[in-house]
């Protein structure tokens, strides 16, 4: 949230565009800033009360200032808004700057998109979802899903692009087995040639890390940024 003198506003989004929102960028999201074209953008500086440093309405990009940041107003904000916040810009008032998830609090967070499965319904737009290449085309998967109230975590692959084994799902498809498996919320992952599952084994007086699942890469597994690891004990995480 955006505190100026006696005026609370919301911040919609951290690091993110929004443009019927307000939107805070910090150096976490880089060196620059930019924008759509009628979007008011607040340059501040560093601490709790973050002195205004430059105010642009401009096209081209604005700098991130270090320890600072740029508070981005959409162009499709209300004009009450816009008007309160340009004010307060130019009387060169402080901005208490305040960005955080609330109310939740999590330790862990996963990306992904979109939502399969929302209160045990099929989420909408599924269709669509990513373009046409994506959502309506059947693809390697990887989800994520909720059932038993909250006590039972799911974990799913579906093979892909492998013609006589598995043709891989749609989002929709994606969706039926994640509720077919007991899902009352739903995530897809990154899925394609991403889309791998590992679990550890002993086996012989040994632990082994192996395939689940078949990915779609002639290669085998593909290099990945990030997983989504279950662990007893943090140190039986694999680093490679």
């Amino acid at each position: 949230r955006l505190v100026v003198g006696s005026d609370t506003i919301p911040i919609n989004t951290w690091n993110r565009s929004r443009p019927d929102g307000v939107a805070f960028f910090d150096p976490n999201y880089g060196d620059l800033v930019d924008t759509a074209p009628g979007s008011l953008r607040i340059a501040v500086g560093p601490g709790r009360r973050r002195l205004v440093l430059s105010v642009d309405s401009g096209g081209a990009s604005v700098p991130i200032p270090a320890s600072g940041g740029v508070i981005s107003v959409g162009a499709a904000v209300p004009g009450g808004l816009r008007r309160r916040i340009t004010a307060a810009a130019a009387a060169s008032l402080p901005f208490d700057v305040v960005v955080g998830l609330e109310p939740l609090h999590p330790r862990e967070a996963v990306g992904g998109f979109p939502v399969l499965v929302r209160d045990s319904a099929e989420s909408e737009g599924l269709d669509a979802a990513g373009g046409a290449s994506f959502g309506s085309v059947r693809h390697p998967r990887t989800m994520v899903g909720l059932g038993a109230g909250g006590r039972r975590v799911l974990l799913v692959t579906v093979d892909g692009r492998q013609p006589g084994y598995s043709a891989g799902m749609t989002l929709r498809e994606s969706a039926q087995l994640m509720r077919d498996l007991g899902a009352t919320e739903a995530l897809n992952l990154d899925g394609g040639g991403s889309t791998t599952m590992v679990v550890r084994r002993s086996w012989e007086n040994a632990v082994r890390y192996t395939l689940a699942n078949k990915p779609s890469e002639k290669e085998g597994e593909r290099p990945v940024a990030n997983a989504l690891a279950v662990v007893s004990d943090p140190k039986q995480c694999p680093t490679r």
